[in-house]
């Protein structure tokens, strides 16, 4: 997969971390010095452009710091949503447009705290950001697209194969939750943007991508960078660097950003130092000018663009291998930009739920968030529930029937309709669980998750099942963590209900499996429940660093596997924190946070002391051998039962796959013995492990096949 050229802006944290964070290097030197290590042709792309613009310069006309005429660019936010915050209103996407075309036509407020210095360098970029009225098939739009997806969580470019207009006709921005940062917990990245040097190798990925919070200054919106982190990252978009891009330096052509009114700096500014003069040998020698949209200052902070920007952003404007067609007289038509309008589409249809799964007897808000035109009306028609039709934006449903049911809404207004049907989008339990302690779930079957088991988390991977070690039996489920797994990953693992009252015995009982890494202490394994279906959760234990683990032997390899029976531990929760009248219906959950460490496996889920107890027999009981050991063609397998007992045979490779299967069967006590052939069993040469469970204990020995 080849490797774009990204540039990121990073808020840092207040406090002890702000100052730690503020040394970080600038993460664009690393993605950019990566981009150009791993596509030797970008190189040449970009000293193309700087080629350009050097002879751009040379023309007195495109330096005069005179006005010329506005060009105006078509946009469209794409909102990538999970029905929750990072869902903003149009409202707060509009005055997020009105602050880019404050900012780049020189027209923002704040201008008049520019030092006097730098008044005359300001300038008027005559820039107009308008919102799409047409979309690329010709249909109407507000210039707003909205898309329901988990990626919206720690995401870079994978969100832009869900929805992408044309990048030559479009400014594409992407509007989500979080942003996965360079390197790992340092800092917050609130958003990136491609440069336009790198097209077209970039047409799939190019625009820009911004957290949901930092977008304009209502709403959800985060004050304390005024909307200017679109306003920071347009300017990338535009070809702009960072003041510190390239340090300090008397030629002003090759040191900061390039251009020669921006004085460079040294390192990214924080807050809004006005004395800060990292650059001394530059010339003529400046304080830092802090004001630039394209430094790190706080965002009420900033206030201007320089002459020089301009310059730069008009060859890019000007330039059919840069974004000249997005400016284009036959664009602004295409996209409907060419004048001021407001068109009223015809609305899309979307609703959401806060609670999708409710006892019966119980009730849920649906709430109306189709986009688009504005609804005039609207009508719901919902299966199983009461009211079974109605006509408000929210509307309160009761379900007395266990069972799923469908809903689907219609919103209408004078250009047009739509309607959206979501099947089974309401689960109405019952309200005593069918599920009755004591219960009890090793990971034996081969379907994963259980039935009724739900299995989710906040990125692609979740828990698996797994027969690389077990506690007992030959399987359990696992969640995988190394060194190189984002920090707070959650990985959920859900029950069915059940009901406590068939029990006398009232704890929650599990095997866990962990190792922490040398230096990491923060994995954790999180266990709640709930009593009303999953509408709300309470806390009931939380396992981290050494009482997670289960081995005092760090492990720092990238995939543990715990060794034997002997690195697994039994944890036992009481449940007296669930008062008697609600034990009919309880729910519990496993959640994991990732931090860098290792493996959490979890076996033997036991809710209400379920009896597990079957003939055991040690190691030694069973004279369990493999021989010969290494081995060139043939080894035995054998073994003596001291009683009848069911026995199951399998050989695994050091990957964990499966490569042979004995069978399962009710053996008689004795001398048992079987052999495992390498050409036989087409096995090759290497490290394998020969899985013997007896009575639903397990026993391993390692084999060895070699020349």
């Amino acid at each position: 997969m080849k490797r774009y050229l990204v540039v990121f802006a990073t808020l840092f944290a207040f406090g002890a971390a702000f100052a730690q964070h503020q040394q970080e290097p600038c993460i664009t030197d690393h993605i950019t010095t990566d981009y150009l290590k791993n596509n030797p042709a970008a190189q040449q792309l970009k000293d193309q452009f700087y080629t350009q613009y050097e002879q751009y310069l040379q023309n007195p006309v495109n330096t005069s710091r005179k006005s010329g005429a506005k060009r105006i660019i078509p946009v469209v936010f794409h909102v990538i949503h999970m029905y929750g915050d990072e869902n903003i209103s149009k409202a707060q996407i509009e005055d997020q447009i009105r602050i880019l075309n404050e900012d780049f036509n020189y027209m923002n407020a704040d201008r008049s705290n520019i030092r006097s210095q730098f008044l005359d360098d300001a300038a008027d970029a005559q820039i107009e950001f308008r919102l799409a009225t047409i979309d690329p098939n010709g249909n109407c739009t507000d210039g707003i697209t909205r898309t329901y997806s988990t990626l919206t969580v720690e995401t870079r470019d994978e969100i832009k194969s869900l929805i992408r207009w044309d990048n030559r006709k479009y400014l594409n921005i992407w509007v989500v939750k979080s942003i996965r940062s360079q390197n790992g917990d340092q800092g917050t990245t609130l958003g990136f943007a491609y440069l336009p040097w790198s097209l077209p190798n970039t047409n799939n990925v190019d625009g820009v991508v911004i957290r949901a919070d930092y977008v304009g200054t209502i709403g959800t919106s985060s004050a304390a960078k005024a909307g200017r982190t679109l306003t920071h990252e347009v300017g990338h978009y535009l070809g702009l660097l960072h003041p510190f891009e390239n340090g300090c330096g008397a030629n002003c052509n090759s040191s900061g950003d390039r251009v020669c009114d921006t004085p460079p700096v040294a390192s990214p500014s924080f807050g809004c130092n006005k004395s800060a003069n990292t650059c001394s040998n530059d010339s003529p020698n400046e304080v830092d000018q802090v004001e630039n949209f394209m430094d790190y200052a706080d965002g009420n902070c900033q206030n201007m663009f320089t002459w020089g920007q301009k310059t730069i952003m008009d060859l890019v404007l000007s330039n059919a291998s840069y974004r000249q067609t997005l400016v284009s007289a036959s664009n602004l038509i295409a996209t409907g930009t060419d004048v001021i309008k407001a068109p009223l589409c015809k609305p899309v249809a979307d609703f959401n739920s806060v609670a999708r799964v409710v006892c019966a007897g119980n009730s849920i808000i649906l709430n109306d968030v189709s986009w688009g035109g504005k609804a005039a009306s609207r009508v719901w028609t919902i299966t199983g529930g009461t009211p079974s039709s109605a006509t408000d934006s929210a509307v309160t449903v009761t379900y007395n029937a266990a069972g799923s049911y469908n809903v689907t809404l219609q919103v209408t207004n004078a250009t047009g309709q739509s309607s959206i049907t979501r099947q089974n989008i309401v689960v109405v339990m019952p309200a005593t669980a069918t599920t009755k302690a004591p219960t009890i779930e090793g990971f034996e079957a081969a379907t994963f998750p259980p039935t009724g088991w739900t299995n989710s988390s906040n990125v692609t991977a979740k828990w698996e099942r797994t027969a690389v070690g077990s506690a007992t039996g030959s399987a359990s489920t696992r969640v995988l963590i190394n060194s190189a797994t984002a920090t707070d990953n959650v990985y959920t693992l859900t029950l069915p209900a059940v009901d406590l009252n068939t029990s006398t015995t009232t704890t929650l009982d599990f095997k866990v499996a962990y190792a922490q890494r040398t230096g990491v202490t923060s994995d954790r394994l999180r266990i709640l429940y709930s009593t009303d279906c999953g509408n709300t959760w309470s806390f009931l234990s939380q396992r981290t660093g050494s009482t997670l683990a289960s081995t005092s032997t760090n492990y720092n390899g990238t995939s543990y596997v715990p060794a034997s029976a002997a690195e697994w531990r039994l944890i036992s929760l009481p449940l007296s924190s669930i008062s008697a009248g609600m034990r009919k219906n309880v729910i519990f959950s496993f959640e994991a946070y990732s931090n860098g460490g290792n493996n959490i496996y979890l076996d033997d889920i036991n809710i209400g002391g379920a009896v597990t107890s079957v003939e055991t027999f040690t190691k030694e009981e069973l004279g369990m051998s493999v021989q010969p050991n290494p081995s060139t063609q043939t080894s035995t397998l054998s073994f003596t039962l001291p009683n009848p007992s069911t026995v199951d045979m399998k050989v695994y490779d050091i990957t964990g796959k499966l490569v042979y299967d004995f069978g399962s069967s009710e053996l008689e006590a004795g001398f048992q013995h079987y052999q495992i052939n390498k050409l036989d069993n087409n096995l090759t040469n290497g490290i394998y492990f020969v899985k013997l469970l007896v009575n639903n204990t397990l026993y391993t020995e390692k084999l060895v096949f070699v020349q």
